[in-house]
Protein backbone atom coordinates (compact mmCIF):
# COMPACT_ATOMS: atom_id res chain seq x y z
CA UNK A 1 0.00 0.00 0.00
CA UNK A 2 1.49 3.31 -0.91
CA UNK A 3 1.92 6.50 1.79
CA UNK A 4 -0.78 8.06 0.26
CA UNK A 5 -3.21 5.39 0.52
CA UNK A 6 -2.15 5.13 3.99
CA UNK A 7 -3.25 8.53 5.11
CA UNK A 8 -6.65 8.04 3.10
CA UNK A 9 -7.52 5.14 4.96
CA UNK A 10 -5.76 6.12 8.67
CA UNK A 11 -7.06 8.16 11.17
CA UNK A 12 -4.64 9.47 14.27
CA UNK A 13 -6.67 9.75 17.41
CA UNK A 14 -5.89 12.94 20.11
CA UNK A 15 -4.04 10.27 22.07
CA UNK A 16 -1.64 9.92 18.45
CA UNK A 17 -2.79 6.32 17.95
CA UNK A 18 -3.35 5.69 14.84
CA UNK A 19 -6.14 3.93 13.52
CA UNK A 20 -7.83 2.38 10.93
CA UNK A 21 -10.97 4.55 9.43
CA UNK A 22 -13.15 1.58 9.35
CA UNK A 23 -12.48 1.26 13.24
CA UNK A 24 -14.09 4.42 13.35
CA UNK A 25 -18.10 4.82 15.31
CA UNK A 26 -18.13 0.60 15.35
CA UNK A 27 -18.29 0.05 18.94
CA UNK A 28 -14.97 -0.35 20.03
CA UNK A 29 -12.99 2.09 21.91
CA UNK A 30 -9.80 1.75 19.64
CA UNK A 31 -8.16 5.13 20.99
CA UNK A 32 -7.81 4.04 24.87
CA UNK A 33 -10.09 7.29 25.05
CA UNK A 34 -13.49 6.73 23.68
CA UNK A 35 -12.96 9.60 21.24
CA UNK A 36 -13.18 7.76 17.62
CA UNK A 37 -16.57 6.59 19.28
CA UNK A 38 -17.69 10.05 20.03
CA UNK A 39 -19.70 12.49 17.85
CA UNK A 40 -20.31 9.75 15.14
CA UNK A 41 -23.58 11.56 13.29
CA UNK A 42 -21.17 14.46 12.82
CA UNK A 43 -19.07 12.69 11.69
CA UNK A 44 -21.02 11.55 8.82
CA UNK A 45 -22.03 15.26 8.09
CA UNK A 46 -25.60 14.01 9.68
CA UNK A 47 -27.88 15.25 12.80
CA UNK A 48 -28.02 13.34 16.20
CA UNK A 49 -31.27 12.90 18.00
CA UNK A 50 -31.11 12.74 21.76
CA UNK A 51 -32.03 9.21 21.29
CA UNK A 52 -27.71 8.35 19.60
CA UNK A 53 -30.38 8.18 16.16
CA UNK A 54 -28.74 10.07 13.19
CA UNK A 55 -30.79 11.72 10.41
CA UNK A 56 -29.75 13.52 7.44
CA UNK A 57 -29.78 17.78 7.81
CA UNK A 58 -31.42 18.32 4.57
CA UNK A 59 -34.34 15.93 2.74
CA UNK A 60 -36.22 16.33 0.02
CA UNK A 61 -38.97 19.32 0.02
CA UNK A 62 -42.42 17.83 0.90
CA UNK A 63 -45.45 19.30 -0.28
CA UNK A 64 -46.30 20.96 2.80
CA UNK A 65 -46.76 24.20 4.49
CA UNK A 66 -43.12 24.37 5.24
CA UNK A 67 -41.23 26.42 3.07
CA UNK A 68 -38.54 25.14 1.25
CA UNK A 69 -34.47 26.32 1.58
CA UNK A 70 -31.26 25.42 0.43
CA UNK A 71 -30.26 23.85 -2.92
CA UNK A 72 -31.39 22.02 -4.69
CA UNK A 73 -34.65 23.07 -3.35
CA UNK A 74 -34.43 21.17 -0.07
CA UNK A 75 -35.83 21.22 3.55
CA UNK A 76 -33.08 21.09 6.65
CA UNK A 77 -34.57 18.25 9.15
CA UNK A 78 -33.94 20.40 12.24
CA UNK A 79 -36.88 22.76 13.32
CA UNK A 80 -39.21 22.16 10.49
CA UNK A 81 -42.10 21.13 12.63
CA UNK A 82 -41.45 17.32 11.29
CA UNK A 83 -40.54 15.13 14.06
CA UNK A 84 -37.42 13.12 11.89
CA UNK A 85 -35.81 11.77 15.10
CA UNK A 86 -38.18 8.52 16.58
CA UNK A 87 -37.92 10.70 19.95
CA UNK A 88 -38.96 14.03 18.76
CA UNK A 89 -35.72 15.92 19.74
CA UNK A 90 -35.00 17.88 16.42
CA UNK A 91 -38.14 19.34 16.50
CA UNK A 92 -36.26 20.99 19.90
CA UNK A 93 -35.80 23.96 18.70
CA UNK A 94 -33.11 26.24 21.22
CA UNK A 95 -31.71 29.74 19.70
CA UNK A 96 -28.97 27.71 17.85
CA UNK A 97 -31.52 25.34 15.97
CA UNK A 98 -33.76 28.38 14.69
CA UNK A 99 -31.99 31.27 13.84
CA UNK A 100 -33.48 35.17 14.38
CA UNK A 101 -34.75 36.39 10.79
CA UNK A 102 -32.01 38.28 9.04
CA UNK A 103 -32.69 41.67 7.94
CA UNK A 104 -32.91 42.95 4.27
CA UNK A 105 -31.75 46.42 3.36
CA UNK A 106 -35.33 46.85 2.67
CA UNK A 107 -36.61 46.27 6.14
CA UNK A 108 -37.80 42.92 5.19
CA UNK A 109 -37.22 39.41 6.86
CA UNK A 110 -35.62 36.58 5.05
CA UNK A 111 -34.50 32.93 6.32
CA UNK A 112 -30.65 32.74 7.25
CA UNK A 113 -30.89 29.20 4.87
CA UNK A 114 -32.19 31.18 1.75
CA UNK A 115 -29.04 33.40 1.34
CA UNK A 116 -27.28 33.05 -1.64
CA UNK A 117 -29.04 30.63 -3.03
CA UNK A 118 -30.13 32.38 -6.20
CA UNK A 119 -33.14 33.91 -5.39
CA UNK A 120 -34.51 37.19 -4.48
CA UNK A 121 -36.31 36.56 -1.20
CA UNK A 122 -35.76 40.20 -0.27
CA UNK A 123 -37.35 42.22 -3.07
CA UNK A 124 -34.28 44.13 -3.15
CA UNK A 125 -31.72 41.44 -3.70
CA UNK A 126 -30.21 41.97 -0.65
CA UNK A 127 -30.16 38.55 0.43
CA UNK A 128 -27.94 37.60 -2.93
CA UNK A 129 -25.39 40.10 -1.64
CA UNK A 130 -21.74 39.33 -0.89
CA UNK A 131 -22.22 35.74 -2.05
CA UNK A 132 -19.08 35.18 -4.42
CA UNK A 133 -16.10 36.79 -3.27
CA UNK A 134 -15.14 39.34 -0.56
CA UNK A 135 -13.91 42.38 0.31
CA UNK A 136 -10.56 43.56 0.91
CA UNK A 137 -11.37 46.83 2.43
CA UNK A 138 -13.51 44.64 5.44
CA UNK A 139 -11.29 41.73 5.28
CA UNK A 140 -14.66 39.64 3.77
CA UNK A 141 -16.01 40.19 7.16
CA UNK A 142 -19.56 40.61 4.69
CA UNK A 143 -18.95 37.55 2.90
CA UNK A 144 -22.29 35.32 2.89
CA UNK A 145 -21.32 32.55 0.22
CA UNK A 146 -21.30 29.03 0.77
CA UNK A 147 -17.74 27.94 0.04
CA UNK A 148 -16.65 25.51 2.50
CA UNK A 149 -13.24 24.32 1.32
CA UNK A 150 -14.78 20.96 -0.16
CA UNK A 151 -17.14 20.26 2.95
CA UNK A 152 -14.07 20.08 5.14
CA UNK A 153 -14.81 22.78 7.41
CA UNK A 154 -16.02 22.40 10.70
CA UNK A 155 -19.84 23.16 11.21
CA UNK A 156 -19.94 26.36 13.58
CA UNK A 157 -22.55 25.34 16.06
CA UNK A 158 -20.14 22.21 16.25
CA UNK A 159 -17.25 21.81 18.96
CA UNK A 160 -15.88 18.68 17.01
CA UNK A 161 -13.08 18.29 16.61
CA UNK A 162 -12.12 21.63 17.95
CA UNK A 163 -13.71 23.35 20.81
CA UNK A 164 -14.01 27.08 19.93
CA UNK A 165 -15.49 30.51 20.52
CA UNK A 166 -16.80 31.47 17.56
CA UNK A 167 -20.13 30.04 18.07
CA UNK A 168 -23.46 31.81 16.01
CA UNK A 169 -24.90 32.90 19.47
CA UNK A 170 -21.42 34.82 20.56
CA UNK A 171 -21.54 36.22 16.81
CA UNK A 172 -24.96 37.13 15.86
CA UNK A 173 -23.82 39.62 13.41
CA UNK A 174 -21.23 37.03 11.32
CA UNK A 175 -23.15 35.06 9.52
CA UNK A 176 -21.88 31.59 10.84
CA UNK A 177 -24.03 29.71 9.04
CA UNK A 178 -23.25 25.83 8.29
CA UNK A 179 -19.82 25.61 7.81
CA UNK A 180 -19.50 28.30 5.41
CA UNK A 181 -16.31 30.12 5.33
CA UNK A 182 -16.31 33.49 7.50
CA UNK A 183 -14.60 36.09 9.18
CA UNK A 184 -15.79 37.33 12.43
CA UNK A 185 -12.79 37.73 14.27
CA UNK A 186 -11.23 40.02 12.17
CA UNK A 187 -8.70 37.82 10.70
CA UNK A 188 -6.87 38.65 7.13
CA UNK A 189 -10.03 37.11 4.94
CA UNK A 190 -12.29 34.32 5.48
CA UNK A 191 -11.38 31.05 7.41
CA UNK A 192 -12.77 27.71 9.03
CA UNK A 193 -11.71 25.37 11.78
CA UNK A 194 -11.22 22.24 9.68
CA UNK A 195 -12.75 19.08 10.13
CA UNK A 196 -8.79 17.51 10.75
CA UNK A 197 -7.94 17.21 14.35
CA UNK A 198 -4.51 18.18 13.62
CA UNK A 199 -5.11 21.31 11.63
CA UNK A 200 -7.20 23.71 13.96
CA UNK A 201 -8.21 26.23 11.24
CA UNK A 202 -7.30 27.12 7.91
CA UNK A 203 -7.87 30.68 5.43
CA UNK A 204 -10.37 29.50 2.29
CA UNK A 205 -8.03 30.18 -0.59
CA UNK A 206 -10.92 29.37 -3.06
CA UNK A 207 -12.77 32.79 -1.70
CA UNK A 208 -11.30 35.12 -3.77
CA UNK A 209 -11.03 38.60 -3.49
CA UNK A 210 -13.63 41.18 -5.37
CA UNK A 211 -11.72 44.11 -5.38
CA UNK A 212 -8.24 42.77 -5.59
CA UNK A 213 -6.72 45.12 -8.42
CA UNK A 214 -5.97 43.52 -11.45
CA UNK A 215 -2.73 42.16 -12.89
CA UNK A 216 -2.64 40.68 -15.97
CA UNK A 217 -4.85 43.59 -17.87
CA UNK A 218 -5.86 47.04 -17.24
CA UNK A 219 -9.39 48.86 -16.57
CA UNK A 220 -10.48 51.17 -19.45
CA UNK A 221 -12.86 53.25 -16.81
CA UNK A 222 -9.54 53.96 -15.03
CA UNK A 223 -7.08 53.91 -17.82
CA UNK A 224 -5.59 51.48 -15.89
CA UNK A 225 -4.52 53.84 -12.88
CA UNK A 226 -5.75 49.97 -10.64
CA UNK A 227 -3.46 48.23 -12.88
CA UNK A 228 -0.83 45.74 -10.41
CA UNK A 229 0.46 43.27 -12.67
CA UNK A 230 4.77 42.52 -13.28
CA UNK A 231 4.73 43.75 -17.16
CA UNK A 232 7.80 45.84 -17.64
CA UNK A 233 8.33 46.15 -21.61
CA UNK A 234 6.84 48.83 -23.98
CA UNK A 235 7.04 46.90 -26.87
CA UNK A 236 10.88 45.88 -27.62
CA UNK A 237 11.72 48.27 -24.83
CA UNK A 238 12.37 47.49 -21.37
CA UNK A 239 10.84 49.76 -18.70
CA UNK A 240 13.02 52.41 -16.08
CA UNK A 241 12.96 51.99 -12.57
CA UNK A 242 10.16 54.22 -11.18
CA UNK A 243 12.64 55.30 -8.51
CA UNK A 244 15.40 56.09 -10.94
CA UNK A 245 16.62 59.00 -12.83
CA UNK A 246 18.13 57.56 -15.56
CA UNK A 247 18.46 57.15 -18.40
CA UNK A 248 15.68 59.86 -18.16
CA UNK A 249 15.16 62.75 -15.26
CA UNK A 250 11.36 62.51 -14.14
CA UNK A 251 8.95 63.62 -11.27
CA UNK A 252 6.53 60.36 -11.39
CA UNK A 253 8.92 58.76 -8.43
CA UNK A 254 6.69 56.46 -5.77
CA UNK A 255 7.26 59.57 -3.29
CA UNK A 256 5.68 62.08 -5.15
CA UNK A 257 2.73 59.33 -6.74
CA UNK A 258 2.35 57.10 -3.24
CA UNK A 259 -0.66 55.57 -3.91
CA UNK A 260 0.02 55.04 -7.84
CA UNK A 261 1.71 51.68 -7.25
CA UNK A 262 5.28 52.80 -8.48
CA UNK A 263 7.23 49.34 -7.90
CA UNK A 264 10.43 48.64 -9.71
CA UNK A 265 10.03 49.13 -13.49
CA UNK A 266 6.63 47.86 -13.65
CA UNK A 267 4.12 49.19 -16.06
CA UNK A 268 1.86 52.01 -14.23
CA UNK A 269 -0.35 54.87 -15.29
CA UNK A 270 0.36 57.96 -12.38
CA UNK A 271 -0.75 61.12 -14.60
CA UNK A 272 -3.71 59.45 -16.14
CA UNK A 273 -2.55 59.02 -19.27
CA UNK A 274 -4.65 56.39 -21.90
CA UNK A 275 -3.32 53.03 -20.22
CA UNK A 276 -0.70 51.92 -18.89
CA UNK A 277 3.01 53.08 -19.94
CA UNK A 278 6.68 53.49 -18.47
CA UNK A 279 10.21 55.49 -19.24
CA UNK A 280 12.76 52.83 -21.32
CA UNK A 281 15.86 52.46 -20.62
CA UNK A 282 16.71 53.28 -23.80
CA UNK A 283 18.21 56.99 -23.92
CA UNK A 284 16.43 57.97 -27.64
CA UNK A 285 13.10 56.98 -26.41
CA UNK A 286 11.67 58.68 -23.40
CA UNK A 287 8.56 57.21 -22.59
CA UNK A 288 6.11 54.24 -24.10
CA UNK A 289 2.69 52.76 -23.56
CA UNK A 290 2.85 48.73 -22.38
CA UNK A 291 2.18 45.47 -23.47
CA UNK A 292 -0.76 45.47 -21.08
CA UNK A 293 -4.04 44.04 -22.78
CA UNK A 294 -7.17 46.22 -21.67
CA UNK A 295 -9.57 43.84 -20.00
CA UNK A 296 -12.80 42.67 -21.60
CA UNK A 297 -15.38 43.16 -19.47
CA UNK A 298 -17.35 40.13 -18.61
CA UNK A 299 -20.36 41.55 -18.52
CA UNK A 300 -20.66 42.51 -22.32
CA UNK A 301 -21.96 40.28 -24.80
CA UNK A 302 -19.20 41.53 -26.82
CA UNK A 303 -16.87 39.56 -24.93
CA UNK A 304 -18.27 36.07 -26.33
CA UNK A 305 -15.63 34.42 -28.27
CA UNK A 306 -13.07 36.95 -27.46
CA UNK A 307 -9.80 36.03 -28.82
CA UNK A 308 -7.06 36.24 -26.32
CA UNK A 309 -3.69 37.37 -27.35
CA UNK A 310 -0.33 36.65 -25.92
CA UNK A 311 0.04 34.46 -23.15
CA UNK A 312 -3.00 34.34 -21.95
CA UNK A 313 -5.02 30.76 -21.18
CA UNK A 314 -8.64 31.34 -21.45
CA UNK A 315 -11.70 28.13 -21.04
CA UNK A 316 -11.55 25.21 -19.62
CA UNK A 317 -11.88 23.15 -23.14
CA UNK A 318 -8.27 22.51 -24.03
CA UNK A 319 -9.57 22.48 -28.04
CA UNK A 320 -10.91 26.15 -27.30
CA UNK A 321 -7.89 27.59 -24.70
CA UNK A 322 -7.19 30.68 -27.36
CA UNK A 323 -10.85 32.06 -26.71
CA UNK A 324 -12.74 33.52 -24.02
CA UNK A 325 -16.36 32.60 -23.28
CA UNK A 326 -19.18 34.31 -21.30
CA UNK A 327 -22.54 34.43 -21.21
CA UNK A 328 -24.61 37.39 -20.32
CA UNK A 329 -25.04 36.41 -16.76
CA UNK A 330 -21.70 36.77 -15.97
CA UNK A 331 -20.14 38.45 -13.15
CA UNK A 332 -17.82 38.61 -10.37
CA UNK A 333 -15.65 35.74 -12.14
CA UNK A 334 -18.64 33.33 -11.80
CA UNK A 335 -18.76 31.99 -15.11
CA UNK A 336 -15.66 33.96 -16.74
CA UNK A 337 -12.57 33.14 -18.11
CA UNK A 338 -9.32 33.73 -15.68
CA UNK A 339 -8.32 37.09 -17.89
CA UNK A 340 -11.54 38.92 -17.11
CA UNK A 341 -10.67 40.55 -13.61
Amino acid sequence: MSHCACKIHTEICPSGVVINKAEVCEGTDDCGDNTDEQNCCERQGRLACSNGQCIDSEKICAKTHIPCYGEPKGQYARCDDVDDCLDGSDESCLPICSPAPSACDNGAKFHQLSRCDGRDDCGDNSDEQNCVCYYIHDRGTSYRGRVNRDNSCQFWTSQYPHTHKHTPQAYPRAGLERNYCRNPDGKDRPWCYTNNPLIRWMYCEEVIACDAPPTRCFHAVDKGRSYAGHTNRAGDRVCQRWDSQSPHSHPHTPQAHPDAGLEENFCRNPDNKERPWCYTTDPTLRWKYCDVMECVDPLSLDSVGHDCDGDYTCGRDPSRSRLCYCDKDCSFFGDCCQDFE
